[in-house]
């Protein structure tokens, strides 16, 4: 079994990282197999021929400074070609998050620009 891990903090808070994980999911071609109280479960099909179907736990713990930890942990069965899928899958996810969240960012501070 092939895994791997990244954590990631994000300015928003708990339920609004969970959607923003959710939508990165699908923007990254995962589809969500289960929920828990703090995060989703992702899975994958065939993604090569050489790759089998992977599986990626994403949990969010709240910071008391704000935002959102976003740990994403990968695991996929077999070694070699698979340690590589696994490393490239959580990387794209990873990034999809990071870049939804800046944008979501930027968008609520414009909103607050223009009322003020």
């Amino acid at each position: 079994m092939a895994k791997y891990s990244v954590e990631l903090i994000i300015s928003q808070p708990g339920r609004e990282a969970i959607k923003l994980c959710e939508l990165s999911a699908d923007a990254a071609g995962l589809k969500i197999s289960g929920r828990k109280a703090n995060g989703i479960i992702l899975k994958t099909g065939f993604s090569s021929m050489w790759a089998n179907p992977a599986t990626i736990e994403v949990t969010c713990s709240e910071k008391s400074s704000g935002g959102c930890k976003i740990n994403i942990a990968g695991s996929i069965f077999g070694w070699g070609p698979q340690t590589g899928e696994i490393r490239k899958l959580v990387a794209n996810y990873r990034n999809e998050i990071e870049q939804r969240s800046r944008s979501v960012s930027y968008t609520h501070l414009r909103a607050h620009e223009t009322r003020h």
